[in-house]
């Protein structure tokens, strides 16, 4: 089995840390939004060839919560893949309804959080907003109690040197809020993102 990972969407943020930020001085081309239509022969293909999943991620370098699809697609996929672990990773800038995410079959949603303030989460998340984030969650938090969904929220809070205090709040944020928390180490994909990186880090 393996994992399967599909982009349905461009991404809403700059972050430095991502090979598509602009901190590694890639070029930032604009993806157009999957249809339904698109993902639903995707999914169709994978079954007629008997290929075997493990998991189905949305999302990497991409922010699903941007294409209105989503929950259809999830819960397309659910019904045709399942058993199986699907997983949606978002900055969470971005969220329309919570319903229809909640209730569409979805295991997982991960959170990249970098801080608790604006000031040390703008530094990796570039173009987001702390506050619109943790709103979200919190709003997340509500409807899973109403619609008792088993959609796991969690954080994945990118640790560095200058936000550790941010991630003792992270956490006890988690834990007032009933969300799991998962501290994540600095990534950098190779030699020459690591150089631009030191280039550009006090950006």
């Amino acid at each position: 089995k393996i994992n399967l990972n599909i982009e349905i969407s461009d991404c809403n943020l700059n972050c430095s840390m991502c090979a598509r930020g602009q901190a590694f001085a890639l070029q930032k081309n604009k993806k157009a939004m999957m249809q339904p239509e698109l993902f639903r022969k995707i999914i169709d293909k994978c079954v007629s060839e008997r290929v075997r999943f493990k998991s189905l991620w949305f999302g990497n370098w991409g922010e699903p919560l941007l294409n209105p699809g989503l929950p259809e697609m999830i819960a397309y996929a659910r019904l045709h893949l399942d058993p199986i672990e699907i997983l949606a990773y978002t900055n969470l800038n971005y969220l329309k309804e919570s319903a229809p995410l909640l209730g569409s079959g979805l295991d997982i949603l991960a959170v990249s959080l970098s801080g608790m303030t604006q000031e040390i989460y703008s530094r990796n998340h570039a173009g987001g907003d702390v506050n619109r984030v943790l709103a979200n969650l919190r709003e997340l938090v509500r409807i899973k109690k109403e619609l008792k969904s088993r959609t796991r929220l969690k954080i994945r809070f990118h640790k560095y040197i200058y936000n550790r205090n941010d991630s003792e709040l992270a956490a006890d944020f988690c834990r007032e809020n009933g969300l799991e928390f998962e501290p994540v180490r600095c990534f950098l994909p190779g030699v020459e993102a690591s150089c631009l990186f030191q280039r550009d880090k006090e950006r």
